[in-house]
């Protein structure tokens, strides 16, 4: 979010950034999985474990939602 403005700069002449901060509820773990796991392209950028990662957060979400009924997730774009 942060460099969005700057890249879409080169092709849009009027960029605004509102934030819209709210929370994310999941009964499912899927939609949280596949956005973490969208990160592939950039995971050899980083020296973190990209997929084991993924699959542990996974498993945190699935086990929240299993014991609680749902996940939340803070979200502040």
């Amino acid at each position: 979010m942060e460099k969005a403005p700057s890249y879409l700069g080169t092709a849009f002449n009027d960029i605004r950034v509102r934030n819209l901060p709210g929370t994310i509820e999941l009964a499912d773990p899927s939609p949280a999985i596949a956005h973490l796991a969208s990160y592939a392209a950039w995971a050899d950028q980083s020296a973190a474990p990209f997929y084991e990662s993924v699959h542990r957060a996974a498993e945190i979400v699935t086990a929240t939602i299993e014991a609680q009924g749902s996940s939340h997730a803070s979200a502040a774009y």
